[in-house]
């Protein structure tokens, strides 16, 4: 279609799985972990979309030449961190 942005393909595997293309979880702003929504129209097109704004992920990009490792498990410390601070401030 000449509207699409972006079209990738995947195969369902036996188990119903499917691995969403490394371009499309970007796209989706989705990683491990995180869930998907499909919502499919009754005259055939389907919409797929992160099934929820992470921030941290979202920001994410313009932190990365700063981080060693993996992004997940950074990300995870500092929720962590400002769950700790939060807690501390009696938020």
């Amino acid at each position: 279609m000449a509207d699409d942005i972006l079209r990738e393909e995947a195969r369902i595997t036996s188990k119903g799985q499917i691995t969403l293309p490394k371009d499309v979880r970007q796209a989706l702003g989705v990683g491990t972990g995180d869930e998907v929504e499909f919502i499919i129209y009754e005259n055939g097109p389907v919409l797929v979309h992160g099934k929820k704004e992470d921030i941290l992920r979202s920001a994410f990009g313009a932190w990365r030449h700063f981080i060693k490792g993996s992004s997940v498990k950074w990300i995870r410390e500092l929720r962590k961190d400002s769950e700790k601070r939060l807690k501390r401030l009696g938020i």
